[in-house]
């Protein structure tokens, strides 16, 4: 299996075992530099990206101790749209990731906030290493940081270990003009702006700079008034406007004078006509109308047909080993959550479950699921279904579940690589799997 897609199953023994089978062939700084720049077509992460997105922190350490011999910047690890691996942590909340990379663990931190009364007694990063400072101010293509995509995903406790890690981070403002306090009450995450706000307090940060209004920068002043210019030499009057000046035979200088004039005058009239213009703003655009006459007639009322909400995939909100009740919590509340959405790598819940052998929670995500639509779902950049997820780890448990469900397709379904959940079973040589499968 290849390092990728060892890492993607979460499996710290497969993600050893392709390690070790790139070590047999190279030495110890090339199989670093191939962990680094062995990217996914899709989404041009590294392995390193993938273990940091999900939190899966035994894998990532596995990782970093493999590319130490070739000392890696973090913060030039980057995919092509700027994010690094605090980028791709932070965004997905995976907190044991972010207190790794930021090294902000330690109970005994002298920065150590908490979740609501926050105490940061020394605002300044004087004591914090200044890799750790420059990887959390570190910023996207579209000058983000980690700390401005942890606050628009609502990730309190992530947002709270970026700013122990580096305070400054509270006032840096992305392409928009946004700070992480603005991007908070933007998405309606009152309580996360009003803690980032508590703290950027207690960092000695200016609150009436970070304010949204106080962002835009007022018109330069008007030029002082100078002397007076000297008068000019009596010049023909300027040819209406879009109409070049030319110069004329004699002969037919009065009639074409006389047109001109006309068209002068003509062009000094309202137009009547309705100008068609495309405004753009940053999220959105629209088309409006200039010079548009006063209509008489009686506009009938714009019927408005409202758009059907977003869910949320509730594969976005679970992370290793799995949360009962918040899993829970989340099934009851289908108009909010979807049992079938997927995450940014294409995982629904389904996957992610059998892949972490966690039958109880797979039964219950099964359970939620009404009708066979979805639930042998390959879209993802494998093409696995569930039923690939929990052979490729060799979940048995998961294995056994989704064969009683009876929905499952073992034989038409099939990966990137033409074969079934069946065929991939015995490809791996896990003939005791097949067993379970009948």
């Amino acid at each position: 299996m290849e390092l990728l897609d060892a890492v993607q199953s979460g499996s710290l023994m497969l993600t050893q075992t392709a390690l070790a089978q790139l070590s047999a062939h190279m030495n110890a700084q090339d199989v670093a530099q191939s962990i680094v720049e062995t990217r996914s077509k899709d989404s041009d992460y590294t392995a390193i990206h993938f273990a940091a997105a999900n939190n899966d922190v035994t894998i990532l350490v596995a990782l970093l101790d493999a590319v130490a011999v070739v000392q890696t910047d973090l913060s030039s690890l980057c995919a092509r749209n700027g994010n690094t691996i605090l980028h791709v942590a932070a965004m997905r909340g995976s907190v044991d990731t972010v207190k790794l990379l930021c090294k902000v663990d330690d109970p005994n931190s002298t920065n150590r906030v908490s979740d609501s009364e926050v105490n940061l007694s020394q605002p300044t990063n004087e004591k914090k290493d200044s890799t750790t400072s420059k990887l959390v101010n570190t910023t996207n293509a579209w000058g983000e940081t980690p700390l401005s995509l942890a606050a628009a995903a609502n990730a309190l406790e992530t947002c709270r270990v970026l700013v122990e890690a580096s305070p400054s981070a509270l006032d840096m403002v992305d392409q928009w003009g946004r700070n992480p306090i603005q991007i908070a009450a933007q998405n309606g995450y009152d309580k996360l702006a009003d803690l980032i706000r508590t703290w950027a307090e207690e960092c000695g940060l200016d609150l009436a700079a970070l304010d949204l209004n106080s962002r835009s920068q007022p018109p330069p002043p008007p030029p002082a008034p100078g002397p007076p210019a000297p008068p000019l030499a009596p010049q023909a009057p300027p040819p209406p406007a879009g109409i070049s000046a030319v110069k004329l035979p004699t002969a037919i200088a009065p009639v074409t004078n006389e047109l001109m004039a006309a068209l002068a005058k003509r062009n000094e009239r309202v137009s009547t006509v309705a100008a068609q213009v495309q405004v753009k703003h940053i999220f959105s655009s629209h088309t409006e109308s200039i010079n548009q006459p006063n209509s008489t007639a009686v506009v009938a009322p714009v019927q408005v047909t409202p758009q059907p909400k977003k869910l949320k995939a509730i594969s976005s909100y679970i992370e290793y080993p799995g949360d009962t009740d918040a899993l829970t919590s989340m099934l009851k509340n289908p108009s909010e959550y979807s049992v079938l959405g997927r995450d940014m790598f294409g995982w629904s819940a389904l996957h992610k479950l059998a892949s972490w052998n966690k039958p109880d929670l797979l039964q219950l995500v099964l359970d939620a699921i009404p009708s066979e639509d979805g639930i042998n779902d390959n879209s993802n950049a494998d093409g696995f279904t569930a039923m690939h997820c929990a052979i490729d780890n060799g979940a048995l448990d998961a294995v056994s579940v989704l064969v009683r469900d009876g929905r499952i397709d073992l034989d038409g379904a099939r990966d990137k690589k033409q074969r079934s959940a069946r065929e991939l079973a015995a490809a791996n040589g896990l003939e005791h799997l097949l067993e379970t499968l009948k």
